[in-house]
């Protein structure tokens, strides 16, 4: 029987040592520097996000080495634990942190418009008396900054009395009136004010008060002398004239911050109405509010507090009055009660 003889060249196995070699190194060095993901993750400390403000990042987790932050909106990458950043656009926005190079945590946050800012000199300003007459022409007079359109209520009728920007207007009824200016159109800024619109004024003149004559008798009746009065002439009584009384002008009650926190719970309650507010608006439930950022009327903002019952808190930042007291408009935040 032939024996047969195997052979293996060294330069093969000189190249599977080599392959071993290599391997060995490659899982040494990678075991050697694992580091497992562990908990990965992260919070922002804000409740709502709005178009150009700050949002503070932080990462929470733990067994970190390295950190890469993703914001969504192809901005620079950022490796801080605890970054700061702001959208220029609304929209949703998917936030992702790489940790240790290759664990990733990945959240989406929705960011709104920027907040609204009540400015107060695009308030509509204008003056009028504190009181007129039924039949009285009444001039107005509007210094609103940088006003183009006007639309005026007198509080006759709900209607658009006049689009001039001085108007005037003759009331046909007695009673307190509201008016109202809006300002290029904008009801953010809307102001109203109350006017005392009292009786027409009777021009009839009176009939002459008869006078009582005191009965005497004869031995009391005086003696009367005959002798004439030359050069003097005799001017007769003219009836007194009975003074007119002016009634004070008008000015709502006062009311500071409290009282209106506590209107606002109350409709929250379900104990009050935007009725409750008229004596102190002078009958004006659609005065402008700005409500954590967002505008709104009083009326819309009492029927949205009716749908959220007890479940926010109001604060009342700034009150802004007309001459007679009235509130014209509000600025107010509106957030969460916490459970704790």
């Amino acid at each position: 029987m032939k024996q047969t003889n195997f052979h293996i060249d060294k330069s093969v196995l000189l190249f599977f040592l080599m392959v071993i070699l290599i391997s060995g190194s490659v899982f040494g060095y990678r075991f050697y520097n694992y580091t497992p993901c562990g908990v990965v993750d992260f919070d922002t400390l804000e409740q709502e996000y709005r178009v150009g403000e700050i949002i503070r990042f932080k990462d929470k987790s733990t067994q970190v080495s390295n950190r890469e932050w993703n914001f969504g909106d192809n901005s620079e990458r950022d490796a801080r634990v605890a970054p700061f950043h702001t959208y220029k656009k609304p929209g949703k926005y998917q936030i992702s942190l790489k940790v240790n190079n290759r664990c990733i945590k990945t959240k989406t946050i929705v960011v709104k418009e920027k907040r609204f800012i009540l400015d107060s000199t695009k308030l509509a300003n204008f003056t009028i008396p504190r009181s007129i007459r039924v039949g009285e022409l009444l001039t107005t007079r509007e210094f609103t900054k940088d006003g183009q359109s006007w639309e005026w209520r007198f509080g006759e009728t709900a209607e658009i009395n006049s689009t001039l920007k001085q108007p005037t207007y003759i009331y046909q009824s007695p009673g307190l009136k509201t008016i109202t200016l809006i300002v290029n159109g904008d009801t953010r800024y809307a102001t109203s004010k109350r006017i005392n619109v009292l009786e027409k004024i009777d021009d009839t003149p009176a009939p002459p008060r008869r006078r009582e004559r005191q009965r005497t008798t004869l031995s009391e009746a005086p003696t009367i002398d005959a002798t004439p009065i030359v050069g003097v002439d005799i001017i007769p009584e003219e009836p007194e004239e009975e003074e007119e009384e002016t009634p004070p002008p008008f000015r709502a009650p006062d009311i500071g911050t409290g009282g209106l926190e506590a209107l606002f719970q109350s409709i929250g309650l379900k104990t009050g109405t935007v009725s409750d507010f008229s004596r102190y608006t002078c009958d004006n439930k659609n005065i402008p509010l700005s409500v954590s950022g967002n505008s709104m009327t009083l009326d819309e903002f009492c029927k949205y507090l009716e749908k959220k019952g007890k479940k926010r808190i109001i604060k009342v930042k700034r009150i802004n009055r007309a001459e007679n007291n009235c509130i014209t408009s509000m600025i107010l935040t509106s957030k969460k009660k916490s459970i704790f």
